[in-house]
């Protein structure tokens, strides 16, 4: 019994790094992501209005998606954590 309560704690804490390693990923892609596409958008602003309201839509698609992959990421977490508190 000792031996399964310490593989299913294993088994939690290696899934917490995964998710806390995967969410470091996924911000650490998105926001420097974001940020050049703003700074491209402000440059583009008085020179192409158009290319600009393109440029703000992929950033708005661009913020979706990562937000999007940190919810469902998140989820992942808050459902390992009830399952474990299920448990004791």
């Amino acid at each position: 019994v000792r031996a399964a309560e310490q593989l299913v704690q294993q088994t939690a804490s290696d899934t917490r790094r995964w998710v806390a390693h995967e969410l470091h990923d996924a911000v650490k892609q998105v926001l420097p992501a974001i940020r050049l596409m703003a700074e491209r958008a402000e440059r583009e602003l008085e020179r192409d209005p158009r290319n600009t309201a393109k440029l703000l839509q992929d950033i708005r698609e661009t913020a979706q998606q990562g937000l999007e992959e940190l919810v469902f990421l998140l989820g992942d977490l808050r459902e390992q954590h009830r399952s474990r508190d299920l448990r004791y």
